[in-house]
């Protein structure tokens, strides 16, 4: 796995921000976020210079459990089923979430 995602609490990249390595991450609260979902997010292309592809998983429930979701792009609004996801698995690229 590699890859680096910033998530934010709020649409359109707004709001509190999290940067995400790559791994798994079994339950957004604990992790310490106020927030218990994501509202956008996008890759982290600052440090690569390269406009990388990559892929983050997102699961409804946590420990990797319910419907999945694939993003492997911008998501300037998650305000759908997507932002209520618990747990997620950054798989490549880079991107802020």
């Amino acid at each position: 796995m590699d890859g680096h995602w910033l998530m934010y609490e709020q649409p359109q990249f707004r709001g509190k921000m999290m940067y995400m390595r790559p791994g798994e991450y079994r339950n957004f609260r604990d992790m310490g976020m106020s927030c218990q979902r994501f509202m956008s997010m996008r890759p982290n292309m600052s440090n690569t210079g390269m406009n990388m592809r990559g892929k983050i998983t997102f699961y409804e429930e946590k420990n990797f459990q319910g419907r999945s979701y694939e993003c492997m792009n911008d998501c300037s609004d998650m305000s759908s089923s997507l932002s209520r996801s618990q747990s997620c698995r950054v798989e490549s690229g880079c991107f802020m979430v």
